[in-house]
Parts: structure tokens; sequence; C-alpha cells
């Protein structure tokens, strides 16, 4: 099942994809807000993540509300180690780190697809269109209507530094 659609934008929205930005400012303007000068925007069948921000913001609190989970507070920092003590205390059985390997991972893999979607929205880009939205498959980690795009998501490595599946 196809849960996410991922593109690029040529960097400038406002130009090139004015069906979009009138949109995204329709959205954003329900929840109060407006389209940053810079940023991070998924866009998902349900709602919008807006950096960092889910938006509509109600679907969130709806969700928290039915499973009786409490709103997340801010998480105080350490003056001078900062999430170093974060992680020490992690290691010593306290609560994970805002760093953890479980949100380090999501982050990446999301890193990893909007830097597949820039090569090769450059590699196809022409003046008169944009590059077609890439179609993500989390369990097989591909793009499954775009073969090409893939060849973003793998490196090859020189001898003697090719990764083995667990040995040294």
């Amino acid at each position: 099942m196809i849960r996410a659609v991922i593109f690029d934008f040529d960097g400038v929205i406002a130009n090139s994809e004015p069906l979009h930005l009138a949109a995204f400012r329709e959205v954003l303007a329900a929840e109060g807000k407006s389209i940053p000068a810079t940023g991070t925007l998924f866009v998902g069948d349900e709602g919008m993540i807006l950096n960092n921000e889910l938006i509509p913001a109600k679907r969130m609190q709806d969700y928290r509300a039915a499973k009786n989970l409490p709103a997340p507070q801010p998480r105080p920092r350490e003056v001078g180690i900062g999430l170093g003590a974060e992680w020490v205390a992690a290691a010593k059985g306290g609560p994970a780190s805002a760093g953890n390997f479980v949100n380090a991972a999501n982050c990446a893999e999301a890193i990893a697809l909007a830097q597949a979607a820039i090569r090769y929205s450059r590699k196809v880009f022409r003046a008169e269109r944009c590059a077609p939205a890439l179609l993500w498959n989390a369990q097989a980690m591909e793009f499954t209507n775009v073969s090409d795009a893939n060849q973003y998501l793998h490196r090859e490595y020189r001898d003697g530094w090719a990764l083995s599946n667990g040995g040294v």
C-alpha cells in the first residue's frame, strides 16, 4: 500500500506550481499558519507535516484523546552537555533520548528519500514540466513507479570497502 508521495519542487513553488501553492496556502491558513521561506513539507492523504508540526493539529489532539495519551511536555535541556546528558541518562535506564535510534532511522529514511527525489528531478527536469511524483514502498524500500530513481538509494563501494551482512 502506498502511504506517501515524495516530490521535489524546483525551489520556486510560486512560479512553477501555482495550484499547489494555492492549495498549501489555503490549508495552512485554516490552521493560522503560512508557508515559511524555507523548510520541509511532507504531504499525505490525511494531513501534512510542516517543519515537524502536524497539520491539522486537531487530528493529533483527537488521536491523543482517543488513546488517552498526554500532550508531549517540552524537554528541558541540560546546560553545557545538552543531548549528551540525555544519551547518558537513557543508557542508565532513564527515558529515551530525543536522538534515539528509532527516531534517527525514520529521519534518515526521510532525508534519503528527499535526496533521491532531488537528484532524480535534476536528471529529468525540463522547463515546461516537473519530475513525476515518486511513489515509495516502505516494506520493499524502493520507488514503485519510477525505477530509475532507485539508483539514488544505493551506492557502489570501491574494492575493499563493501558492506557485508554483519561480518567485519
